[in-house]
Formats: structure tokens, C-alpha cells, sequence
């Protein structure tokens, strides 16, 4: 029964790139103004947060793409429960260029993570040590593994080609653990990269070097 769960949870992550949970389903919410001010828009000011772009557009009677002026007033729904952010430094799981920002809008999906465009090598690298709790094929995905960091830390490691790892094995920080591909959608390689406690997504930017 654990081992379907674990499947059947690792499967929602990559469906959706993440989008497996709604947080504000998960925690209570207050609510905090922010006025905004020159230059700003929605996904900067969710960034800054840290709270999904869905979830203040909605707040606030707005669309994604919405335009703000200067001098309105945002309602932010900020968590009540206190999730612990100093989780230490994670390493980056390869070099190269960041091609999509965590909840950045994309044509098919709301980002939870990063996407990265690998700059000088295809391998990917554990970023933290921790024991593989999924490591499969999915369709139209490649291989995905996710790592479990303990204390309900997660990465999940997604667009792969190949993995050099299996469930249940301990992986050490920096450790190769596999290869990213081309995304069978985008025809590019990159690797999707998330960090994520107590199921709630985070803004790998925020605990990365």
C-alpha cells in the first residue's frame, strides 16, 4: 500500500510539474496588503512572497496576466503555519541557464520549480544527500527521481533521458544520479528542478548557492 502511494503521489508531481497539492487547501491563510509600486507585477510580487500567482490573482479578482498600476492594492494570502524556510544550502543540480522562473506562467502549466538549460554537461547531480524515493520512466516526461531529504524535504529531479539510481538507495550531495533529454514537446533539453517541504512547493532560487 505505501509503495502505491508513493507512486501514485510521485505521478501527480510530474503530470502537472509539480502541481499537485493547492496550499492554500493545505494551510490556513491571513491575509497581508502590499502596494504596489513602480515597475512591479503579478509573478515579481509572488516571487517575493513566495505564494503561488493563482492564489493572489484570485484573491484579488485578477487574471495572471493582469496589469497592475501604481499605488493599487494587492490582498496577499500569506500562511498562518509557519513552514520552516532555513532548510541550509542546496547545491545546483547542473550548470547552465535558467529558462523558467518558479510560478512563472508557461502554455501548459503554472512552474513549481526551475527549468535549467544545461550550459556544459547532461548530468545531473544530487542536490543534497538524501534517499531516492521514486525513480522511474513516466510517458512524455522521461525519468523522473525524486529525493527525500527527511523532515518533509523533497527535490524532484524531472526530463531526464536516463537514471543512474534506484528507489531506496542513498545518494550522496553532488552525486551523479542522472541524464537530462530533449522534452519530447519542446524538442530542448533541460531538466525541471524542484524543491519542496510538507508537499508545498518553494522557490529553489531562495536555497540554492
Amino acid at each position: 500500500m505505501k509503495k502505491l502511494k508513493i507512486i501514485i503521489y510521485s505521478t501527480a508531481i510530474i503530470l502537472n510539474f509539480g502541481v499537485f497539492c493547492d496550499a492554500s487547501k493545505i494551510l490556513q491563510n491571513e491575509i497581508q496588503r502590499h502596494v504596489v509600486k513602480k515597475g512591479q507585477t503579478l509573478w515579481a510580487i509572488s516571487n517575493y512572497y513566495n505564494v503561488p500567482l493563482e492564489e493572489i490573482a484570485e484573491e484579488n479578482n485578477l487574471n495572471t496576466a493582469s496589469k497592475l498600476r501604481i499605488g493599487q492594492i494587492l490582498k496577499i494570502p500569506i500562511s498562518r503555519k509557519k513552514i520552516k524556510m532555513d532548510l541550509g544550502i542546496f547545491q545546483w543540480p547542473l550548470n547552465g541557464e535558467i529558462i523558467s522562473h518558479f510560478n512563472q506562467k508557461l502554455p501548459d502549466r503554472i512552474n513549481k520549480g526551475i527549468d535549467i538549460k544545461p550550459q556544459d554537461s547532461f548530468l545531473v547531480h544530487a542536490s543534497k544527500k538524501g534517499i531516492v524515493e521514486f525513480s522511474k520512466a513516466l510517458k512524455g516526461y522521461g525519468y523522473t527521481i525524486i529525493l527525500n531529504h527527511s523532515q518533509g524535504v523533497n527535490t524532484v529531479y524531472s526530463n531526464l533521458s536516463s537514471s543512474f539510481v534506484k528507489e531506496k538507495e542513498f545518494v550522496e550531495e553532488n552525486q551523479p544520479i542522472g541524464k537530462i533529454g530533449k522534452d519530447v514537446r519542446k524538442q530542448e533539453a533541460f531538466l525541471h528542478f524542484e524543491i519542496r517541504k510538507e508537499d508545498v512547493p518553494l522557490n529553489p532560487l531562495h536555497h540554492l548557492p
